[in-house]
Protein backbone atom coordinates (compact mmCIF):
# COMPACT_ATOMS: atom_id res chain seq x y z
CA UNK A 1 0.00 0.00 0.00
CA UNK A 2 1.11 3.70 -0.36
CA UNK A 3 2.56 5.21 2.30
CA UNK A 4 2.47 8.89 1.53
CA UNK A 5 -0.64 11.67 0.88
CA UNK A 6 -0.01 13.94 -2.33
CA UNK A 7 0.57 17.92 -0.76
CA UNK A 8 -2.23 19.67 -2.82
CA UNK A 9 -4.50 17.23 -1.25
CA UNK A 10 -3.72 18.30 1.76
CA UNK A 11 -3.93 21.97 1.25
CA UNK A 12 -6.81 21.82 -0.45
CA UNK A 13 -8.16 20.21 2.75
CA UNK A 14 -6.97 23.29 4.85
CA UNK A 15 -3.21 21.76 5.99
CA UNK A 16 -0.77 24.24 6.13
CA UNK A 17 2.96 23.93 5.61
CA UNK A 18 3.41 22.90 9.25
CA UNK A 19 0.35 20.38 9.50
CA UNK A 20 1.51 18.19 6.10
CA UNK A 21 5.23 18.30 7.83
CA UNK A 22 3.79 17.04 10.97
CA UNK A 23 1.22 14.34 9.17
CA UNK A 24 4.72 13.40 7.09
CA UNK A 25 6.49 13.04 10.52
CA UNK A 26 3.72 11.11 12.11
CA UNK A 27 2.34 8.95 9.19
CA UNK A 28 -1.40 8.00 9.04
CA UNK A 29 -4.09 5.12 10.02
CA UNK A 30 -5.69 3.43 7.14
CA UNK A 31 -9.31 2.52 8.73
CA UNK A 32 -11.65 1.58 6.26
CA UNK A 33 -10.69 0.90 2.27
CA UNK A 34 -12.97 0.77 -0.86
CA UNK A 35 -12.16 0.52 -4.26
CA UNK A 36 -11.44 4.37 -5.27
CA UNK A 37 -10.96 5.49 -1.96
CA UNK A 38 -9.21 5.47 1.48
CA UNK A 39 -10.52 6.46 5.08
CA UNK A 40 -7.25 7.82 7.11
CA UNK A 41 -7.46 9.31 10.04
CA UNK A 42 -4.42 11.81 11.14
CA UNK A 43 -3.16 12.33 14.03
CA UNK A 44 -1.41 16.18 14.51
CA UNK A 45 -0.43 16.17 18.11
CA UNK A 46 -3.85 16.27 20.61
CA UNK A 47 -5.51 16.62 16.58
CA UNK A 48 -7.22 14.00 15.15
CA UNK A 49 -9.08 14.05 11.87
CA UNK A 50 -10.77 11.46 9.60
CA UNK A 51 -10.41 11.96 5.68
CA UNK A 52 -11.61 9.69 2.62
CA UNK A 53 -8.50 10.54 -0.09
CA UNK A 54 -8.97 8.90 -3.43
CA UNK A 55 -6.54 6.60 -3.86
CA UNK A 56 -5.24 8.87 -6.69
CA UNK A 57 -4.05 10.87 -4.00
CA UNK A 58 -1.70 8.28 -2.60
CA UNK A 59 2.05 8.27 -3.66
CA UNK A 60 4.83 5.99 -2.29
CA UNK A 61 6.71 8.94 -1.18
CA UNK A 62 6.37 12.80 0.75
CA UNK A 63 6.68 15.27 -1.10
CA UNK A 64 9.00 17.88 -0.27
CA UNK A 65 7.37 21.32 -2.31
CA UNK A 66 4.21 23.14 -1.21
CA UNK A 67 2.12 25.58 -3.40
CA UNK A 68 3.62 29.41 -3.60
CA UNK A 69 0.20 29.82 -1.86
CA UNK A 70 1.08 27.58 1.36
CA UNK A 71 4.42 29.14 1.51
CA UNK A 72 3.22 32.66 1.99
CA UNK A 73 1.23 31.82 4.38
CA UNK A 74 3.88 29.65 6.61
CA UNK A 75 5.87 32.77 5.90
CA UNK A 76 3.55 35.11 7.30
CA UNK A 77 3.08 32.85 9.95
CA UNK A 78 6.81 33.12 10.74
CA UNK A 79 6.85 36.51 10.59
CA UNK A 80 3.77 36.57 13.36
CA UNK A 81 5.73 34.69 15.69
CA UNK A 82 8.85 36.40 15.33
CA UNK A 83 6.85 39.83 15.75
CA UNK A 84 5.34 38.59 18.30
CA UNK A 85 8.62 37.09 20.27
CA UNK A 86 10.48 40.52 20.04
CA UNK A 87 7.61 42.54 20.99
CA UNK A 88 7.14 40.31 23.98
CA UNK A 89 11.25 40.52 24.67
CA UNK A 90 10.84 44.68 24.59
CA UNK A 91 12.58 44.82 21.38
CA UNK A 92 9.91 46.57 19.08
CA UNK A 93 8.04 49.17 20.76
CA UNK A 94 6.67 50.46 23.97
CA UNK A 95 4.86 48.07 26.01
CA UNK A 96 0.89 48.88 25.82
CA UNK A 97 -2.35 47.05 26.28
CA UNK A 98 -5.57 47.26 25.37
CA UNK A 99 -8.92 46.59 26.91
CA UNK A 100 -12.27 45.62 25.66
CA UNK A 101 -14.80 46.08 28.35
CA UNK A 102 -12.96 42.87 31.25
CA UNK A 103 -10.67 42.23 28.59
CA UNK A 104 -7.20 42.93 28.67
CA UNK A 105 -4.95 42.56 25.67
CA UNK A 106 -1.06 42.79 24.80
CA UNK A 107 0.36 44.86 22.10
CA UNK A 108 1.23 41.77 20.72
CA UNK A 109 -2.26 40.16 20.09
CA UNK A 110 -3.59 41.76 17.24
CA UNK A 111 -0.14 40.99 15.14
CA UNK A 112 -1.27 38.36 13.13
CA UNK A 113 -3.99 41.23 11.36
CA UNK A 114 -0.73 42.56 10.27
CA UNK A 115 0.06 42.19 6.84
CA UNK A 116 3.90 40.57 5.82
CA UNK A 117 4.48 43.93 4.57
CA UNK A 118 3.60 45.96 7.87
CA UNK A 119 5.15 42.74 9.77
CA UNK A 120 8.67 43.49 7.85
CA UNK A 121 8.59 46.96 8.12
CA UNK A 122 8.56 47.13 11.72
CA UNK A 123 11.33 43.94 11.98
CA UNK A 124 13.20 46.66 9.28
CA UNK A 125 12.25 49.96 11.81
CA UNK A 126 14.31 47.86 14.51
CA UNK A 127 16.87 46.43 13.03
CA UNK A 128 15.63 42.67 14.04
CA UNK A 129 17.17 39.95 11.46
CA UNK A 130 14.65 37.53 9.90
CA UNK A 131 14.96 34.97 6.83
CA UNK A 132 13.71 36.55 3.55
CA UNK A 133 10.71 34.38 1.94
CA UNK A 134 13.52 32.77 -0.35
CA UNK A 135 15.23 31.55 2.69
CA UNK A 136 12.06 30.54 4.33
CA UNK A 137 10.82 28.36 1.48
CA UNK A 138 14.59 26.93 0.91
CA UNK A 139 14.35 25.72 4.50
CA UNK A 140 11.45 23.82 4.53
Amino acid sequence: MKKAIKNWFLEKHGYGVYGIKKIQENGFEILKETAKAVLVNIRIEHYVDQIWIPKSCLCEEWEHTFSPKAIGSAYHEYLVSLNKEEYRKGNLEEQRTFTSGRNVYDGASFRHQWTTKELTAELDYFNIKYMSKKEFAESL
